[in-house]
């Protein structure tokens, strides 16, 4: 998932079910993953919202592929960041996989503060900036909980915005105008109930248009909860749940 199909940034997925782990860690080797982004809490409430999908210690086997916790590093009280050991059991090949899990944005909410969520993305940013240097990274695996649609739509599109904000108001104008807004209407905002597919794209870039000129006039935040609702729209028909 990202702007330009041929060249992919994300894999956006819902957690894993204990029946889809090892789907879950082939999906990471196949593609290259070496950084996941977990979005939600094991559970909340006292009710499960993702599958416990890697070792406390030591290590598990999952159909062919070998997970070993290497390190555990709280980094605040709203994240923390596991590093794995992946071994292809049939190859003997391994990898390094860093996830980065932010615990305190909760399911029907938004992360208390945009900064907090921002510092996340910034972690991120810097940790797999390193891992791409020494290896060959071919996307990055945003994980979220019961659809993968919510708060993993969200931070896909705030990482994306952000990004091209990074290459200056030119890029980012250009993007907004052209493939950006192609790929926000078919993927990232809702399909409201009704419209065709011809009314769609006007109808998702006028939802969408604030945000992105606001970022380019110099604006400092985005407005998490309004795009959350948005994304959330999409989820009648996305959730596997055997």
């Amino acid at each position: 998932m990202d702007h330009d199909p041929r060249s992919p940034a994300y894999i956006a997925t819902q957690g894993p079910l204990p029946s889809t782990v090892a789907d879950f860690w082939q999906m990471v080797w196949e593609n290259g993953c070496v950084v996941i982004v977990m979005l939600t809490p094991l559970t909340e409430n006292g009710v499960k919202q993702s599958y416990h999908y890697w070792p406390d210690e030591g290590s598990n086997l999952y159909h062919i592929y070998e997970v070993n916790l290497v390190s555990e590093h709280i980094w605040c009280e709203d994240f923390l960041v596991r590093s794995f050991y992946l071994k292809n059991m049939q190859t003997n090949e391994t990898r390094t996989v860093t996830q980065f899990h932010f615990l305190t944005w909760l399911n029907q909410n938004v992360p208390e503060s945009s900064r907090i969520l921002l510092d996340f993305r910034r972690y991120i940013g810097w940790r797999a900036g390193s891992l791409c240097g020494t290896r060959q990274v071919s996307v990055g695996l945003v994980s979220g909980a019961l659809d993968g649609a919510g708060r993993t739509g969200t931070y896909i599109l705030i990482d994306m915005v952000l990004n091209k904000m990074a290459k200056g108001p030119w890029v980012l104008s250009q993007w907004v105008s052209g493939a950006g807004a192609r790929a926000l209407s078919s993927r990232a905002l809702p399909r409201p109930r009704g419209l065709s597919l011809s009314r769609l794209g006007k109808r998702e870039a006028q939802d969408g248009a604030w945000v992105f000129i606001s970022v380019i006039k110099g604006a400092k935040e985005i407005d998490i909860a309004a795009t959350l609702e948005h994304l959330r729209d999409q989820r009648p028909g996305m959730v596997q749940t055997k």
